[in-house]
């Protein structure tokens, strides 16, 4: 009897497989870099690395598209984290695209917290950023570019738990039904740290020839006394050729009066991308007034960062 057991199940295990097994296919990409970056009147960060190695799979499930991703990245890795993203993502004809974020991933808003043209880098690099949105692990994200001509709709959820307060949801949408004109905006709250954030986010580019500028506007309005914060920025980007771009943007993030740092935090950034083939060259200057709203002496610095970049 236990002779036949054993039989049994070995057999039901192989017709599991069998029917469990579907034809994918699994690539694996990366990119690897080194950079050099300064910083005046604070320790310069010098030489440092940057990698990444990319496996993603796919596959077909009843005639939906079914993606994994599992990014390594040495920069994001830690003690208690041996990858940087993970994600599920399942594809439909017309209904649009659903991903749940395992791992460090974006909602709608932090998705568009800041999409001025830009060669490389934002112009904020180094100091305080609008960061609008919730933690994106364990979230998910859905987006529909079916529903009209020229418009993307996208939500996403962040459930609490997880270091979550209570859930968190963004809207979006995008147009780009008009030649060269980029028209977004999103909306949500995030209430993932005991307190509740109202987020808005606005922005447009329009690119003719190889010229592309864009301007845009965040909004975070926190029920926590002054620390309501206003994000501006406006940017041109100019391409010279295939391979190289240059870009030049602003950027001010205006903090509530009450707050200890209540400054109004400047930015510029000129920035530069030259590719040949698997190799690139990128660099940027940045100079900041006021970082994070501190008036003191230090917060007034200039940076500056070049890196050669490889893929494979």
């Amino acid at each position: 009897m236990k002779n036949l057991k054993k039989v049994g199940l070995t057999a039901l295990a192989a017709s599991l497989a069998t029917v469990t097994a579907h034809a994918g296919d699994l690539s694996v990409t990366g990119a690897a870099s080194i950079y050099y970056s300064a910083k005046e009147k604070a320790n310069s960060t010098g030489f440092y690395m940057n990698d990444k190695v990319n496996f993603t799979g796919t596959g077909d499930v009843n005639g939906m598209t079914l993606t994994v991703g599992l990014n390594l990245d040495e920069t994001d890795m830690s003690a208690t984290n041996t990858y940087d993203e993970r994600y599920i993502k399942l594809a439909t004809d017309g209904m649009g695209t659903v991903t749940f974020w395992g791992r460090a991933g974006s909602t709608v808003l932090s998705s568009m917290d800041d999409k001025m043209p830009a060669s490389y880098e934002e112009t904020w690099d180094g100091a305080d950023g609008p960061g609008q949105g919730s933690a994106a692990t364990n979230s998910f994200y859905y987006s529909n570019d079916s529903l009209a001509d020229g418009i993307n709709f996208a939500t996403s959820y962040t459930p609490g738990g997880n270091g979550e307060n209570k859930g968190s949801m963004d809207f979006g949408i995008t147009y780009t039904g008009t030649e060269g004109l980029t028209v977004a905006m999103a909306m949500g709250e995030d209430n993932g740290a005991k307190k509740k954030i109202d987020n808005t986010i606005f922005y447009t580019t329009y690119a003719v020839g190889s010229v592309t500028v864009g301007y845009q506007h965040n909004d975070s309005d926190s029920e926590v006394a002054n620390a309501d914060e206003v994000f501006d920025a406006y940017a041109i980007s100019y391409t010279v050729s295939d391979d190289m771009t240059v870009s030049w943007g602003h950027s001010e993030l205006d903090y509530d009066a009450g707050a200890t740092n209540s400054d109004t935090q400047e930015a510029t950034a000129i920035g530069v991308s030259y590719t040949m083939g698997s190799v690139g060259f990128v660099g940027s200057m940045h100079s900041i007034k006021n970082a994070s709203g501190s008036s003191a002496a230090t917060s007034d610095y200039n940076e500056y960062e070049v890196g050669l970049t490889f893929a494979f």
